[in-house]
């Protein structure tokens, strides 16, 4: 609905190595992550002003993800080795995950069923079911471990599965329902 009102007036440059833009799914609002460690909330509406700045990794921020059971909530994967939980209109990040020894490329929401969980991706090779509800915030399962860094990944909108992506171009298929056998 939103990005139909978008025109060529409405388009912005962002500056620097940006590695993940992502679209409000109500709001008039752009989420960007990139090597100087910030993300930055844009507002379309506003002629694309930035709107917010939130600050607190500490190496490249590889991407960013809305929540879409709660899209005043967002999450950052950062090479600083943590996923940080945000809320839009405070500066600072609810909660970090510390869950690798090395970089999180990748950050998706389970949007399926009311489990509270994250799906994580890294440079170790590994991808990670977390709860972050939990008062441990804790990792519930780690999926097979593979001989590539984990480089995109995904939870389904309706099947019960996880899709992850790999640096050498395989592409696996984990299923929910069987304690997220690939």
């Amino acid at each position: 609905k939103n990005l139909r009102r978008l025109s060529r007036e409405n388009q912005c440059q962002l500056e620097g190595n940006i590695r993940c833009v992502v679209v409000h799914p109500t709001l008039p609002y752009v989420l960007s992550s990139s090597d100087d460690m910030l993300v930055k909330l844009w507002d379309w509406e506003k002629g694309w002003v930035c709107t917010q700045i939130f600050e607190g990794h500490s190496h490249y921020v590889m991407q960013v993800t809305f929540n879409l059971k709660d899209t005043n909530t967002f999450a950052s994967a950062s090479l600083d080795r943590t996923i940080k939980i945000w809320n839009l209109g405070s500066p600072d990040p609810n909660f970090t995950l510390d869950a690798h020894l090395k970089g999180v490329n990748c950050v998706d929401y389970f949007t399926g069923g009311d489990k509270p969980y994250l799906i994580t991706g890294f440079d170790d090779h590994n991808a990670k079911v977390c709860d972050y509800q939990t008062k441990t915030k804790s990792c519930v399962q780690t999926l097979d471990e593979h001989t590539h860094n984990v480089s995109a990944i995904r939870f389904h909108s309706e099947l019960p599965i996880i899709i992850t992506g790999y640096e050498d171009g395989t592409v696996r298929i984990c299923h929910i329902a069987t304690n997220f056998a690939c």
